[in-house]
């Protein structure tokens, strides 16, 4: 443990930043110096450095993957057309985009890309959403959406990638809670009673705006 410690200190890591570390992932401290070492180099090749919010999440995404799995997480990423900078951005953003599965990933992307018909730098630039279930939050909350555009209670140029970030609570009162006596369905959609298959008006797919 005290090899690894040292490692951290020598290339410069906060003491305060360490301490957070620690608590969020305590597998740190069997880390090789080595291994520490190329974890800092290849954070700051990405454009992070030590001061940096990301940077603790960083340490923690990288000292769970090996390099072999990175790169395949980073072609993954890449095969859906992102570019090396906008790849950079968003993981110095959300760090944790690499760490889920690579099935996760693949999945989210073309659930935003081909059913949602959202721009991939719409979901870049805000990444946090790749952490997001598509069971538990996104899916509900477009079939939500769905059924209000549907009874045009919503007008389709509401900024999707904000109503699926927000709030739970925030989500449930503007837009569940406020029609449930007028629109029953919104209930059913939420709870996953009605399936959601796209945002349509009439016979034609039309995604919200981002």
């Amino acid at each position: 443990m005290r090899p690894a410690m040292d490692a951290f200190r020598c290339l410069g890591f906060p003491e305060d930043a360490l301490s957070k570390l620690l608590v969020i992932e305590m597998g740190v401290l069997l880390l090789s110096p080595d291994r520490i070492s190329e974890i800092f180099e290849n954070l700051k090749a990405l454009g992070l450095g030590v001061s940096d919010r990301g940077f603790i999440y960083g340490i923690r995404a990288f000292c769970r993957l090996s390099r072999e799995t990175w790169l395949r997480k980073v072609a993954l990423y890449r095969s859906f057309g992102m570019s090396e900078g906008e790849f950079r951005m968003a993981i110095k953003i959300q760090p944790t985009i690499v760490c889920f599965s690579y099935e996760s990933i693949k999945k989210k992307l073309r659930f935003f890309l081909d059913v949602l018909k959202l721009e991939l730098s719409d979901v870049m630039g805000r990444p946090v959403i790749m952490g997001y279930s598509l069971e538990k939050s996104i899916i509900p909350r477009c079939a939500v959406l769905s059924v209000l555009r549907r009874e045009r209670k919503i007008e389709p140029d509401i900024k999707l990638i904000n109503v699926l970030l927000g709030s739970t609570k925030m989500f449930s009162e503007k837009y569940v809670l406020r029609y449930a006596q007028d629109v029953p369905d919104v209930v059913k959609a939420y709870g996953g009673k009605i399936k959601f298959e796209g945002f349509r008006d009439r016979d034609d797919l039309v995604p919200l705006k981002q």
